[in-house]
């Protein structure tokens, strides 16, 4: 039989009233590891005997101090995401950039070139005559 919140408050008070609150402390956090949730009846008395054996300022401190540890952990992760995310973001906008680069550079070689081909036709005046002499319309 598996011991279920009812059995563990039970246990944990049964260790209080014989002064043991250390090991009151260590049944709840087996009772929580194990997936059992405490209720007001598992933490009234064990807060009781804290408060009694003046253990509730270290507790205080021991939860302040691992919250605390767990914070600095989660900024260190969202310092490392921030950083993955700046980083890629301007590796991403360094090649946007680098295309757009070779795009005006082709650009510029279309341009040049159809340059010379309008040239080389002779410019409007050759367009239209030759466009006349085939009876077609020329675009200029």
């Amino acid at each position: 039989v598996e011991p279920d919140t009812i059995t563990y408050s039970s246990l944990i008070s049964a260790c209080l009233a014989a002064g043991e609150w250390q090991h009151g402390l260590r049944l709840l956090m087996k009772m929580r590891l194990e997936g059992r949730t405490p209720n007001s009846a598992t933490y009234n008395p064990l807060l009781n005997s804290l408060w009694e054996a003046d253990q509730v300022n270290s507790h205080v401190c021991e939860v302040n101090s691992r919250v605390y540890e767990v914070n600095s952990h989660v900024y260190e992760a969202n310092s490392h995401v921030y950083e993955v995310n700046n980083s890629h973001v301007y590796e991403a906008n360094a090649h946007v950039y680098e295309v757009k680069s070779h795009v005006y550079e082709v650009k510029s070689h279309v341009y040049e070139a159809n340059s010379h081909v309008y040239e080389v036709m002779g410019g409007p005046a050759a367009e239209a005559a030759s466009g006349a002499r085939r009876g077609k319309f020329a675009c200029v």
